[in-house]
């Protein structure tokens, strides 16, 4: 059976943490009370602007005001009070249209092709409005300070998300190999491929590409690393083996926090390792790793639950998958995902 992606990753691991120590021993079937039948094609969210007159952001194309509030931005939900709108990237720079939509946040694989994506009861979608220590940077900044955490490597990680401007804040979320973040996280959005079997780059294996389309690249190159894109040269998304670095009991120490630095953030917390071995985070270095979450269609999902980072490496099974970390309050966990999906990033510089 095909390794579980994304979704499970995201949502099933914690669940089967739960359902381990209540003693329930049917993870194969996934016949688990936490779902629910598939929801049809059809109730999956379309564009809600589709019918409007179209203009384009400043980061983009252009500007343009707003249809909703005419340019107003009072109380605007569509451009976040902003008064601007695009067409392009449907809000993404600006707001993420607060509405209830029932998407469908489960999806597990066999073979190439997947079945259809299955509810989950307690994924719900978050209105980004609502979501603690969201912060979109409209300027397109991002905060590129670094800490020297004593690691063998010499890297410096960055304090904050790509997007962040202070370490408790989610950040922007990512396609992978994409560096624009927005509105809609779908294959029909996403930039290297339309489909898991069409896919236009990073491809080694026929049955993905489109029209058997290869090129037998499997690490991003600069240009689409989003940490190279908008912090140097020097900065990249860090590989497993330098996230494995950072993780490694010899050379640093971590924590789960519920309420990091009295913000309400929930997230992990990687310190520079000491002799003494107690912490405080206002006085000892460290990194701060926030639960920001996942986007995928239109909506955000388990925002201050669980933390998803990108890696820069392909799957080396499915080249429709991508590798990222998944991070909870139980463990730390090596997977990987649909590419489309939004994720965060965080950077690392060589000294």
């Amino acid at each position: 059976m095909r390794k579980l992606k994304l979704m499970l990753a995201m949502m099933l691991m914690a669940v089967l943490v739960c359902l381990n120590a209540c003693g329930n021993d049917d993870d194969d079937n996934n016949t688990h009370n936490n779902f629910t039948n598939p929801i049809p094609e059809t109730e999956i969210p379309i564009d809600p602007h589709a019918n409007e007159t179209k203009v384009t952001c400043e980061v983009c194309f252009g500007s343009g005001l707003c249809p909703d509030c005419n340019g107003s931005g009072q109380g605007c939900i569509t451009c976040g009070g902003t008064g601007k709108y695009c067409a392009v990237c449907k809000g993404c720079l600006y707001a993420i249209n607060a509405k209830e939509i029932q998407s469908v946040p489960l999806a597990a694989a066999t073979d190439i092709a997947r079945p259809a994506k299955t509810a989950m009861a307690n994924a719900q979608p978050v209105a980004a409005k609502d979501i603690l220590g969201y912060q979109k940077n409209e300027s397109g900044a991002t905060n590129d300070a670094t800490v020297d955490l004593g690691l063998p490597s010499g890297n410096l990680w960055t304090t904050c998300n790509i997007g962040a401007a202070n370490p408790w804040d989610y950040g922007d979320y990512y396609a992978w190999g994409e560096t624009v973040s927005k509105y809609n996280y779908s294959w029909d959005t996403y930039k290297y491929g339309t489909s898991h079997d069409a896919l236009t780059k990073y491809c080694n294996n026929s049955s993905y590409g489109k029209n058997g389309f290869t090129d037998a690249i499997s690490m991003l190159e600069a240009s689409d690393d989003i940490a190279t894109v908008k912090l140097g040269a020097n900065f990249h998304i860090p590989t497993e083996d330098e996230w494995r670095e950072l993780f490694n009991d010899d050379y640093a120490d971590r924590n789960w926090t519920e309420d990091y630095n009295g913000t309400g953030v929930k997230g992990l917390i990687v310190y520079k390792k000491k002799a003494s071995r107690t912490y405080s985070t206002t006085t000892d270095t460290h990194i701060f790793l926030p639960a920001a979450g996942f986007r995928d269609g239109y909506e955000i999902y388990t925002t201050n639950t669980y933390g998803y980072y990108w890696l820069p490496s392909l799957d080396t099974e499915y080249d429709s998958d991508a590798n990222f970390i998944f991070i909870n309050p139980e463990s730390i966990d090596w997977t990987q995902a649909y590419r489309y999906y939004g994720l965060s990033v965080r950077a690392v510089r060589h000294r």
